[in-house]
């Protein structure tokens, strides 16, 4: 029995070096076409044995009349034996019932429909992506299985947004200036345009970065202005931008931004939250005051999970050396609560587009549900992935 096993494994290995070196054309005479012709499950991969290579063409033209199916391409794997037959399937003809059924034929050794496979490595072919710890992080490139923020429309209210930035260019849908008289575009600042990028920097160009949420739509209205490092607001100009995101529906309201308690602005946070946009705000400082992320019903976002007896309130999101755009079509790294905001609307962007109707109370739960402690940290941080996992009525979201 062991000499059969032994004649049959040489007889295979000397039909595998003929097949896939000197005898392959001339023997077997296989066809190819580019495989991004048959990549689609309309096709089946049929192999049969290669120990009667004059009798493939026959194998063929006998499937090809007693199934539904035509011959695209074949080739010889010699490596175990068989040769692969590529069948597109008729229209109409069920590929799955159909490929069971040719496994039964005595001249089949498998049969199968066409699979995808992806490149775990490249997910992104941006040149930065791989200096963004902030996306690994908060799990955001499996999150990105799951929504990309398609559509959903965020409000950046901040300073002016470079909206030529390589990186912007193709997310941004509106541009307002509320601090200067509105008759000029806004200018490109420093601290706009860095959450913007965090929050929707293109995934599509191959360039630059990737953000949170990189399908979603920026409206940059600039409500502060660019001073020293950072920049500068006021009342007034601030609710101009916050007017004109309630009046025309955001989604998502991004504040990144504090200060003491304002009523008229209060007021309009109210408004927002009641025609159903979700509003993130930066957990501010003592010394700049903890509004508007005070406001009941408003999200906050921190470097760490910011406590009040006891009890966190704010969202745990990366604060610290982030990447993100800068003024120009540069890149720069940005640090502070504003940053974290940027990342919390981004993650609440992923969840709209999966689940529209999401309550203000429903979005800050199920973003609290989400912390997980990764790669050791001994506090826990936002899990982009699992926080829109959450919100999907129907529970059937691949693993995290």
């Amino acid at each position: 029995m062991k000499l059969v096993r032994a004649f049959v494994l040489a007889a295979t290995a000397l039909l595998a070096s003929c097949a896939d070196t000197r005898g392959t054309q001339d023997v077997l005479d296989p066809r190819l076409v580019p495989a991004t012709e048959t990549a689609d499950r309309a096709h089946l991969i049929v192999t049969v044995p290669l120990d009667q290579p004059t009798a493939l063409a026959e194998i063929a033209g006998r499937l090809e009349r007693n199934y539904p199916v035509r011959l695209v391409a074949e080739w010889p794997l010699g490596a175990i034996g068989v040769h692969c037959f590529v069948f597109r399937v008729a229209a109409g003809a069920d590929p799955e019932r159909l490929a069971h059924t040719l496994v039964d034929s005595e001249e089949v050794t498998a049969a199968q429909q066409m699979q995808e496979f992806r490149p775990l490595a490249g997910v992104y072919t941006d040149e930065h992506v791989g200096l963004q710890e902030s996306l690994l992080a908060i799990n955001a490139l499996n999150a990105h299985r799951l929504a990309t923020g398609k559509d959903v429309r965020v409000a950046v209210v901040d300073t002016g947004v470079d909206v030529s930035h390589p990186d912007l260019a193709a997310r941004i849908a509106t541009a307002r200036d509320f601090v200067g008289t509105g008759s000029d575009p806004p200018p490109r600042e420093l601290h706009g345009t860095a959450i913007a990028g965090v929050i929707a920097a293109d995934a599509t160009n191959g360039m630059g970065i990737v953000g949170v949420a990189p399908e979603a739509q920026v409206m940059a209205l600039r409500g502060c202005w660019q001073e020293r490092a950072t920049g500068r607001c006021s009342s007034f100009s601030l609710a101009r931008a916050m007017n004109y995101a309630v009046l025309n529906d955001a989604d998502v309201m991004n504040l990144s931004l504090a200060g003491p308690h304002d009523p008229l602005l209060a007021t309009l946070i109210d408004a927002a939250l009641a025609r159903g946009t979700i509003v993130v705000a930066a957990d501010g400082t003592a010394r700049l005051g903890g509004f508007p992320a005070t406001v009941p019903g408003v999200i906050a976002a921190a470097a760490t999970p910011v406590e009040t007896e006891g009890v966190a309130h704010s969202v745990p999101a990366p604060a610290i050396d982030v990447l993100t755009t800068a003024p120009g079509g540069g890149f720069d790294f940005s640090s502070g609560s504003s940053i974290a905001a940027a990342h919390v609307s981004g993650v609440v962007a992923l969840m709209l587009q999966r689940a529209p109707d999401l309550t203000p109370d429903e979005v800050y739960a199920a973003l609290m549900n989400s912390m997980q402690s990764r790669d050791g940290q001994t506090d826990p941080v936002l899990d982009a992935c699992r926080a829109v996992q959450l919100v999907l009525k129907n529970g059937t979201a691949p693993a995290c």
